[in-house]
């Protein structure tokens, strides 16, 4: 990956390629691809949070023992090493809609990088709607930090 304003560049990519996908009847893909934005945006506000411009890259001063644990598509454990756990909990008691979204995304619809080998069909539109949405008012909110 190239420095933390691609990465921040890349997951908004991700959302507006699922919206495409979503407009045109791929709601496997659309779902698939979404999750990767929110965990892009997660991954640029690592960055800024360790001050490090580019933190996948293979020839960086970085060893990999260092990096392994940001290279997870677990999105409660980016939370956690993007240091916004503690803002989530204190920025979900005003925002309502940030708790509902972000439960619709990791508990509810359960997004993992598993999806891409989900079968064809198994999302519907209304599932992937709310999910866009979700993602939409959850990266809207690590904005602030990235």
């Amino acid at each position: 990956m190239q420095n933390r304003t691609k990465i921040q560049e890349i997951a908004e990519n991700r959302l507006a390629e699922a919206e495409l996908l979503f407009q045109n009847g791929h709601y496997d893909g659309a779902c698939y691809i979404v999750g990767y934005c929110i965990e892009l945006a997660l991954k640029a506000t690592i960055c800024k949070t360790l001050d490090i411009d580019n933190l996948f890259d293979p020839n960086g001063k970085y060893k990999a023992e260092f990096i392994k644990p940001f290279k997870t598509h677990n999105l409660a454990d980016l939370l956690a090493y993007a240091g916004l756990k503690n803002k989530f909990e204190k920025d979900k008691i005003d925002q309502r809609n940030l708790i509902s979204s972000w439960a619709y995304i990791k508990d509810v619809l359960k997004w993992s990088e598993e999806f891409r080998y989900q079968e064809i069909g198994t999302q519907k539109a209304e599932e992937t709607q709310q999910l866009l949405q979700s993602v939409k008012i959850i990266l809207q909110w690590i904005k602030k930090y990235w």
